[in-house]
Order: structure tokens, then sequence, then C-alpha cells
């Protein structure tokens, strides 16, 4: 899809001619641009449909809920303009426009019927005019009991009779199969200058985080399900927006003028959690849970495992209580994101004295996948521990519709994580682009390909913010090569998308999502371990999946992949 931004009647209609099998032999090219109109300096068309041995339609789209029509004018949804023409002028101007340059071009193919046609994609269409047919209406209605192959199909249909009963269309021959298929390779030849015929990576990248915007508002409906409890978890595999759900809470936290706590699990996450939360003010502090018991037990941090797993929460927990709590517990709500981090006792406790009448009693929101993402260490309690030890009444809203990744994604994601039960829905439409597996036999090979893959991204047109380098370990040994080829400037810094091509190992950057995720150091997929590190990873990109792997790790792959068909 090219040229303006489209119309969702557009995209949906965009998705029905590339998915329907009955439009395989078709050509449809998307809003094209007329330079030599008739009535007007220039003009577009949303669809042109060249249908073989039927003709050609010109289909104008309307996706407009409301419409009114007043002395001549039209005027749809809630635009503030009268558009005189209206719609049916409008197709059949540019419509003729088209045709008038075609044959300019090969005058050979002046026999070939066009006609031109409306669609109303969200409502239906009841006005009869002597401007038009009845049947250039293709409504709501229409489109949903024909399907819109058979609806196209049957504007040529009825233009072809139209025609046959014209005495003054003598040039029509109605036993002529027309347009041939090297007829339609010819009007496409004569048309390709004036569309783009592709998907920029541009356009995918915006429209994918077009996609991400929309379907996780449309989320924000379990938000309203659970406004009455003041306790509840929001539980969901990857992709099921748990971290804009949790944005969003916060944001209505504020609202309502509750001092809130927002925490957090991942370095990462959290800088970016406390970038996009500025514009709450200062009701909403958002921190990292490590962060934040160093704040509070005052010790400096150190490079030791068992110093953060308990003596800083231990020793956090001490001042609290030397205070009595008074200095800590004054927030009037908690919402904790990737709460599957959480689950340990000591953790627990501390958290139990960071908000108002504690956990049992105080507004609680978490988010988390309690199934498959808890990727730091192993977690010493289950959600059903957490409810009988320290939140009995925690209401549990189930997330099931993934709304980030696109279905083949989410479905390797779905075999990764074992989910069961599956996503209940995938709400992105699927683009028919594979996860790209490239096979390596070194780490010297690794390298190059991997720089291979940041060229053919490049190339594509895919900025370097747009693209980040995962690593299955934890020393990201290959991106580090890579950078030290010179190659391209990259970032492993504080923030994706700060220019760069970041690079960090799947732990770090989980929670956050990418444009484009090349993930390396893939050397094995068969252990649990592996396979749940994996999940995080296929499931951070909003769009292309590229997975470097060695030899074995390519056969898993391929075995893994087969249960999918």
């Amino acid at each position: 899809m090219g040229g303006s931004t489209p119309s969702d009647g557009e995209r949906d209609l965009f998705a029905k001619f590339r998915d329907d099998p009955d439009t395989r032999d078709w050509v449809v090219l998307h809003s094209l641009d007329i330079a030599k109109h008739r009535s007007q300096v220039s003009g577009e068309i949303d669809f042109v449909v060249l249908i073989p041995s039927q003709g050609v339609v010109c289909l104008e789209v309307k996706a407009c809920r409301t419409l009114k029509v007043e002395s001549g004018g039209w005027k749809y949804g809630q635009s503030g303009t009268w558009d005189m023409r209206g719609p049916f002028r409008q197709a059949s101007e540019a419509m003729h426009s088209l045709r008038d340059q075609i044959v300019q071009a090969r005058p050979e193919l002046r026999n070939i019927v066009f006609w031109s046609a409306v669609a109303f994609t969200h409502m239906s269409f009841r006005m009869e005019s002597a401007e038009w047919h009845r049947w250039q209406v293709l409504d709501q209605e229409f489109l949903k009991s024909r399907g819109l192959a058979a609806a196209v199909h049957a504007v040529l249909r009825n233009a072809r009779r139209r025609l046959t009963e014209t005495p003054s269309a003598r040039w029509f021959d109605p036993n002529r199969q027309s347009p041939s298929p090297k007829e339609v390779g010819a009007l496409v030849a004569v048309l390709r200058p004036n569309f783009e015929s592709y998907e920029s990576p541009r356009d995918r990248v915006a429209r994918a985080a077009a996609d991400a915007k929309k379907y996780t508002e449309e989320q924000y409906r379990a938000l309203d399900f659970a406004e009455d409890n003041a306790r509840v978890t929001f539980s969901g595999p990857a992709g099921t927006g748990k971290t804009l759900l949790a944005l969003e809470s916060a944001r209505r936290a504020a609202e309502s003028g509750h001092r809130t706590l927002f925490l957090c699990y991942n370095e990462l996450l959290g800088k970016w959690l406390e970038n996009e939360a500025r514009s709450l003010g200062p009701a909403v502090e958002v921190d990292r849970i490590a962060s934040r018991m160093l704040k509070v037990s005052g010790l400096n941090a150190r490079d030791d495992r068992r110093f953060w797993d308990s003596e800083l929460p231990r020793a956090a927990l001490s001042a609290i209580r030397d205070d009595d709590g008074a200095s800590f517990n004054s927030f009037d709500e908690l919402i904790i994101d990737e709460a599957q981090d959480f689950l340990r006792g000591d953790y627990i406790d501390f958290l139990n004295c960071c908000v108002k009448g504690g956990l049992s009693r105080g507004r609680i929101k978490l988010f988390g996948d309690y199934e498959r993402q808890s990727v730091y260490r192993a977690a010493e309690l289950d959600l059903s521990e957490l409810k009988d030890g320290w939140i009995p009444d925690l209401a549990v809203v189930r997330l099931r519709e993934n709304c980030r990744n696109l279905p083949r994604v989410a479905c390797l994601a779905r075999d990764l994580g074992g989910l069961a039960p599956d996503y209940r829905k995938i709400l992105r439409q699927d683009d028919e682009v594979d996860p790209t597996m490239i096979e390596f036999t070194s780490d010297t090979d690794q390298q190059r390909k991997l720089l291979d893959v940041l060229v053919e991204l490049r190339a594509e047109g895919f900025a370097l913010a747009d693209i980040a380098v995962l690593s299955m370990t934890p020393e990201n040994m290959c991106m580090i090569r890579a950078r030290a080829a010179g190659a391209f400037v990259t970032n492993s810094g504080e923030s994706p998308r700060s220019g760069g091509v970041f690079s960090s190992s799947v732990r770090r950057f989980k929670g956050l999502e990418a444009s484009v995720v090349v993930v390396t150091d893939i050397n094995d997929i068969s252990s649990n371990e592996v396979q749940k590190l994996m999940y995080v990873a296929v499931t951070r990109t909003l769009g292309r999946l590229i997975l470097l792997m060695n030899s074995q790790a390519c056969r898993e792959y391929k075995l893994l992949k087969s249960k999918q068909k």
C-alpha cells in the first residue's frame, strides 16, 4: 500500500483483495495517482482492479459511518466540508481520466471494459438516483453477504450487460475475453510509473506501530472491566499489551489524584517507562525494584548475586520497619509491570510496605506473564501462593489476545512457549512473511552474516533505530564483533530508538519492542530454559524477525516449524 495514509476501510479491502483465493490472478493497484485528470489538476483512485477476461473496475472507498446528502452535496462522517461532486461522479471522472491516459499511451487497449463503483465499508447504502446504477454500490451488507471478489465481479458482469444493451456501444464485443493476460501486463506497464506497488519499510513500521497502539487501546476494556476491584492482576502471555495497560493504569491513577508507585524489574524497561510516564506528572513515581531498595536501605550496589537476591531486600525491609514505615508506604496505589519477576518472599514483604494498607488492603495492580516470562531467576512463588499468602481477594483478569506480533511470529512464540491455553486471537493481519532463519557455522561466519543482514535491512529502507539485535547470551559477543568492524553506528546504551542499531541481551530487552528484531547466538533451542528465552526474544518484534542459528539449532527449529503445519 502506498500513497497517503489509507483509511481503515481501505486497509480492510486491501487485506480482502490479498487473501481471497478468487483474486489470485487479478492485479489490484492501491492509491493510484492520476496525473492527467479530466476535471482536476490531479486525482487519485483508491483501487484499480484488473480482472482478466472481464475488465477494469475503478473503486472509490468511503469508510464513513454516517452520511448526509443535501442539495447535491455530500458530507462524510463528522467532516466539516461538503463534497459537491459526490463519490459516484468522483469515481466516474477518475475512471474516464485513467482510461483516456491508457488509450493515449496504448490505443490497442481501447476496447477493454472500464467501469466505476463505490464501496461503503462501514454502512448500508440504500439511496437511489439516476446518477448511478444500484449495482455500482458495494455497501457493508453486500460485501458481507457476497464477499469482495464476488461483489467486484458483479460490477463488471452488469457493466458488460449494460454495454450489450446500449446501441451506441458498437465497439463492445460481449464474446471477446478481454483483457487477456498479455493486455493486463500492458495495462500495468502503462500504470507502473504512477503508483507504488509495494509497502515501503517506513510505511510498514508506521503501520505496525499504529496497529499495536490501536489494538492495545482496544485491550483497555480489560481495565474497565476490573475498575471496581482494588486489587487485581492482569495475566497474559507476551504480546498481549500488559506494559501499555500498566501505563494506562498509571495515567488513570494520576487522573484520580492517587500518588502512585510504578515498579518494574528490568533496567531498560524501567528507563523507558520513566520517560513515557513523565507526562503524568509528579503523582506517578516510576522505579526499578532494585533501585527502590537501594534508596530505602542506603546500601551501595555490589556485583554479587546473593546481595541482590537476599541481602538487599532484607536490608530495605529492615530500614522500613525501623522507620515504622512512615516514610515509605505513603503511596495510594502500587502498579507492577513484569510482576512474575517479583514472586519471591523477601520482595513481596518489601512491596507489602510500599503502599497504604499493604498488599491485602491497598490499591494494587499487577501485570505479568506468570507462565513463561520469568527469565531472570526461578520464582519462589506462583500466583495462587501470592493470593493465599498476601492478597486473598486478588482478582485475576486473563489476557489472551495478541496485539503486538504478526500471526506467524505469534505462532512461533506459541510453540516455543508451549502456551496452554493458546492465544485466543491474534489481532494483526498476516503479512505472509515467515520469520527468517539464517544458519551459521562459526563465530566469524555469524558476524559476517549479521553484517549482511544489517546491510540488507538498510537497503530495504529500514532506519538503524528500527532494528534491535538481541543476543541469547549475556556477553552479546556477535554484536560486539560486528560493532568492532565499524560498519554501523550502534547503540547499546540506555534506550532503544535513540540512534543506531540497538544491541542488547534478550534478558535486558524484556518488556520492550522493536520494528525489526535480529536474534543472534542461538546455539540450542532444545531445553526448556532456552525455549523460554527464545519465546521472550521472538515476541519483541512488531514486524520482521530474523534468527541466526548454528547447525544444531537450525535442525531443532525446522522440527519445531514442521509441527506448526
